[in-house]
């Protein structure tokens, strides 16, 4: 993976054979005086990659209950929560899409 995409592309392997691309939105500063952020390319975001897998694990919950299905789901819940928490404080902030800390 080149540099440039880092963090934003990945290759997945198939369980078979192949592979499959993952892209996460891309959003750079505006300028360097205006650190408002702009989409330069479209993707996912990892809130929905997690819902994804949310959903997928309820699924195989369905059909084969597991008490690891459930540990896993609480996990990706508590990840979804931690995002959502941080999107809000930087929207009180007034920092959401921004490159402010």
């Amino acid at each position: 993976m080149d540099d440039n995409n880092r963090g934003h592309v990945y290759m997945l392997s198939n369980h078979g054979e192949g592979e499959q691309e993952l892209s996460f939105v891309k959003r750079s500063p505006k300028s360097e005086e205006d650190k408002t952020l702009e989409t330069v390319r479209e993707g996912t975001t990892i809130e929905v990659v997690i819902e994804a897998l949310m959903d997928r694990l309820q699924f195989l919950e369905n059909q084969v209950t597991s008490p690891y299905n459930l540990r896993a789901m609480q996990s990706l819940t508590d990840a979804r929560t931690a995002l959502e928490e941080r999107t809000a404080d930087r929207v009180k902030r007034e920092v959401e899409g921004t490159k402010e800390v």
